[in-house]
C-alpha cells in the first residue's frame, strides 16, 4: 500500500494547523521539489512490515518561526536546539499521523535532525510535496513499502 499525494498533503496541513495554529490557506503548494542546501532536515523512519521514512526540510527562517510558535518565544531568540526540536517534533507528528494509513507500520524512530545541507534525494520517494509560506520553503517526502520479513 502506498500513500497518495492528497493523503500526505492533508496530514501536513492538519499537523501545521494543530501544532502551529497556522492558517493552512496561507500554505501554498510549490512546484519546486528539490530541497535547497542548508535547510533544516528531519527524518523519521517507520518500521514494521511496512518500512519507510518521512523527511521534512524547512528553510532556517521558517524553522525559527515554527520554534517560536511552539515555545511561545521570539523567532530571533530561537537557537539551534529549539529549532531542531521544533522541526523534529513536526516530522514526528507528520509520521505519526501517516502511520495509521499504512497497514503494517508499527513504530516510529526518533527524529534525526541536521542542518548540514541536503543529500541527494533517493529516486524512490513516491510522494514529494513542496510548500511556500511567506516566501519560505518547506518540503515533505515520504517513501517506503511492505517488506517480506
Amino acid at each position: 500500500m502506498s500513500l497518495s499525494t492528497k493523503q500526505v498533503d492533508d496530514v501536513v496541513r492538519s499537523v501545521l494547523d494543530v501544532m502551529l495554529r497556522l492558517d493552512v490557506s496561507d500554505l501554498k503548494r510549490s512546484p519546486e521539489l528539490t530541497p535547497q542546501p542548508l535547510m533544516v532536515r528531519a527524518q523519521v523512519s517507520l518500521n514494521g512490515s511496512w518500512r519507510g521514512q518521512v523527511m521534512l526540510f524547512v528553510a532556517p527562517e521558517l524553522a525559527r518561526e515554527m520554534a517560536a510558535v511552539m515555545t511561545q518565544g521570539e523567532p530571533q531568540s530561537m537557537g539551534r536546539e529549539e529549532t531542531f526540536d521544533a522541526v523534529g517534533e513536526l516530522a514526528n507528528m507528520i509520521a505519526g499521523n501517516l502511520k495509521p494509513l499504512l497497514p503494517g507500520a508499527r513504530s516510529l524512530s526518533m527524529p534525526q535532525v541536521s542542518d548540514q545541507g541536503v543529500a541527494p534525494m533517493p529516486a524512490n520517494f513516491p510522494v514529494e510535496l513542496s510548500y511556500r509560506l511567506d516566501g519560505m520553503r518547506l518540503c515533505v517526502s515520504v517513501a517506503g513499502g511492505s517488506s517480506n520479513n
